[in-house]
């Protein structure tokens, strides 16, 4: 009797998994997921994501149970350790067919490449396919063969590729089973392809069709909270695509674009690794020269620049792991054009307490905002987080509710406190700016503009 292995990644799911779906035509399938405290080190993996990943293969064990499929949760301190703690499951188990779906970051490249290659030199079938995009990296090219550097020109090659060639899912004869009770709200983040699965539903059936006119406002929550799943492998991309393709409204075009945004940024990893190994994409702006400034970077870190959009921000980081997209690009680009600190340093903070950290999103979000990035923001046009803050929450209320110290000033005030209410600022305990916006803003824009006369 043959014997398949399937190794699961970032794809802790049942429905719509390419690997499972081909392992489980053999006679018997036997799973197994590595934690590698190494490469969780290294990459700088949020304990948020860590916890909610291990949440998430208990209950993926428990579906796998009931397909009869065995699952190994196993741990190496060494990325190095993995390739000869597959072969030994291989060995022990006498296994045939390894499969497994694809990654394309540079370092799990270079792991699974060493597992492929010991696999294959003891006779080992290995079967690998791809899954975290609807197309495989480097499948969407211009008409003359190159990469797309501009989102909205990738966006159209796409969708022109997606009506050429019909998806369909990778069905499992047993899918898990989503409860009919009423969908209930949550504040924190509970694991698992079902809850999963519940979100999606929830999104499309209260936010979907409005979501281009309620997306950037933080204090709604009318996102759909499904970033951590995607990230994680626990739904599809394929799959939160589909279920919306029947909605042709503009919320629901606008969501998909933010699917798509995600698959543009896996592609540029396959075709610059250089941004896999802390480089930018346009490779000028290393030249440029970062400010080293430990007190603004804590001030940043801890929610105490004085700008309250942006602390309000950073403080919902810190305390729930999870930051509303919006304001992500406001305090990145606050991060890197006011404060003129080096965007890796911030990547790589937002990455040590995103639950939903996923590398290349993080890296091309925080690229874009630097101007270093492919379809980056013109240097010149860089975010006022003051006039982002009355525009996107005009009442305050997110404001208030993550910065309590402003609870007492009114709407206008709560934006600028010590420009527009200095006395109740100095007593309410909250700092002042620690820059000046307009001054900082001219020096970013004549530094790249002065790097820009030899791109």
């Amino acid at each position: 009797m043959e014997k398949s292995l399937m190794w699961f990644r970032r794809d802790l799911r049942l429905q719509d998994n390419p690997a499972l779906f081909h392992a489980f035509k053999k006679e018997n399938v036997i799973a197994f997921y590595i934690t590698d405290h190494e490469f969780n080190s290294i990459h700088g993996v949020s304990m948020a994501q860590q916890n909610f990943i291990l949440e998430g293969i208990e209950l993926l064990k428990a579906d796998l149970q009931k397909l009869n499929i065995l699952f190994l949760s196993l741990e190496v301190e060494k990325t190095n350790d993995i390739p000869a703690v597959i072969l030994n499951i291989l060995s022990k188990e006498k296994i045939s067919h390894l499969f497994f779906n694809k990654e394309y970051e540079v370092d799990e490249k270079i792991r699974d490449e060493s597992v492929v290659h010991l696999a294959k030199e003891n006779n080992i079938s290995v079967m690998t396919f791809h899954d975290q995009t609807m197309f495989p990296p480097g499948t969407i090219k211009t008409g003359e063969g190159k990469m797309f550097k501009v989102f909205t020109a990738f966006k159209n090659a796409w969708l022109k590729h997606f009506n050429q060639f019909p998806f369909s899912l990778f069905e499992m004869p047993h899918p898990p089973t989503l409860s009919k009770k009423v969908y209930e709200k949550k504040t924190d983040w509970p694991a698992g392809e079902v809850e999963a699965h519940h979100r999606l539903e929830h999104f499309i059936n209260t936010c979907l069709n409005v979501y281009e006119q309620v997306r950037d406002f933080p204090a709604l929550d009318h996102t759909s909270k499904l970033s951590p799943y995607l990230t994680t492998g626990m739904i599809s991309l394929r799959e939160c695509f589909l279920k919306t393709y029947d909605h042709k409204s503009k919320g629901a075009e606008t969501w998909r674009n933010e699917l798509i945004w995600r698959e543009f940024y896996k592609h540029i990893l396959e075709a610059t690794p250089r941004v896999s190994m802390n480089k930018p994409f346009l490779l000028i702006t290393e030249k440029i020269k970062w400010d080293n400034d430990e007190i603004k970077l804590i001030a940043w870190k801890n929610g105490q620049t004085g700008i309250p959009i942006v602390d309000a921000a950073m403080r919902q980081l810190n305390q729930t792991g999870w930051m509303h997209n919006r304001l992500r690009m406001i305090t990145a680009m606050f991060f890197t054009k006011n404060l003129w600190l080096d965007w890796r340093v911030g990547e790589a903070y937002f990455m040590s307490r995103l639950i939903d950290g996923d590398f290349a999103a993080n890296n091309g979000g925080w690229q874009w905002c630097a101007s270093t990035g492919t379809d980056a923001a013109p240097y010149f046009r860089i975010f006022n987080p003051v006039t982002q803050s009355e525009r996107f929450d005009p009442e305050g209320n997110f404001i208030r509710a993550y910065c309590p110290e402003l609870k007492d000033f009114n709407n206008k005030s709560i934006h600028a406190p010590y420009e527009r209410a200095p006395l109740l600022a100095q007593a309410s305990g909250y700092p002042a700016p620690i820059v000046n916006l307009k001054e900082t803003r001219a020096h970013a824009i004549k530094a790249f503009s002065a790097l820009m006369k030899f791109a």
